[in-house]
């Protein structure tokens, strides 16, 4: 419980969801997807869950760069996303 996480090409926010719902994380989800983040953010605000779950519109590598986020996240997820984009782009 109130572990930080970060969920890197979160989709459609399932596991975000289920994270927060279940363990109480505090999640960062981020995605290249406007699409994606806006049905996400409905299904967080539908379950109640915007105090624990933020999503972003940002690629990866960006991310990573920012100095804020050193060191900020318990754990790191990737459910496909590394899949999609390739070993190689990492």
């Amino acid at each position: 419980p109130g572990q930080t996480l970060l969920d890197i090409g979160f989709g459609w926010g399932g596991l975000s969801i289920h994270a927060a719902k279940k363990y109480g994380c505090k999640v960062t989800g981020i995605t290249l997807s406007v699409e994606q983040k806006a049905l996400a953010e409905e299904r967080v605000e539908k379950e109640g869950l915007g105090h624990l779950i933020n999503f972003e519109v940002v690629d990866y590598r960006i991310f990573a760069r920012r100095q804020d986020n050193q060191g900020k996240f318990d754990r790191v997820i990737s459910c496909e996303m590394i899949e999609a984009v390739g070993h190689e782009h990492l």
